[in-house]
């Protein structure tokens, strides 16, 4: 017998369950006094829902393509706090819970989550970046995150005594 391994996108229900898994912590966040100010002033919740929903869909292994801007594009210079992050975590594993998906997905969820942190706390980035996404259908059960890289007049640099080099940055494709 050839069994194979739901993909997480599968876990969550595909897009619908995504939407409905996703609809709950929007409203927590709006009910939370820690970060119910970031999303108050939104120009176009419906909109965020939307970009929300479609960057789980892709991220989890779904069909769907995210057409959002990049993590880092999106949080920059909204210097977003520890605490804060860690709210809206635990809106999403209230969630989750409250659905009833089981405790191994539930952990994978958090956990991609959780490594997104480095691209959502108090980022700054520089005004040369390429914040570009390159949208594409990901395989089934890979998660990538959005890659933030320099255009190409960055990419050579001129060293002490004048001569050219490249930079460590390593060009999207």
């Amino acid at each position: 017998m050839n069994q194979t391994t739901p993909s997480l996108y599968e876990c969550l229900g595909r897009r619908e369950g995504i939407t409905r898994i996703t609809a709950d912590p929007t409203k927590n966040h709006l009910a939370s006094p820690l970060v119910n100010a970031r999303y108050l002033h939104s120009e176009d919740l419906v909109q965020v829902q939307s970009h929300v929903v479609e960057f789980f869909c892709a991220a989890t292994g779904g069909p769907e393509t995210y057409t959002g801007k990049a993590m880092v594009a999106t949080h920059h210079s909204m210097n977003i706090s520890k605490q804060e992050f860690m709210s809206v975590i635990d809106d999403m594993r209230d969630a989750l819970q409250k659905t009833g998906i089981d405790d191994a997905t539930l952990s994978e969820v958090l956990g991609v989550l959780w490594f997104m942190q480095r691209e959502v706390l108090r980022v700054s980035p520089s005004p040369r970046w390429d914040f570009s996404l390159r949208s594409q259908a990901l395989p089934e059960g890979a998660w990538v995150a959005p890659v933030v890289s320099l255009p190409d007049s960055h990419r050579r640099r001129r060293t002490a005594n004048g001569r050219e080099r490249e930079s460590r940055a390593v060009p999207v494709s």
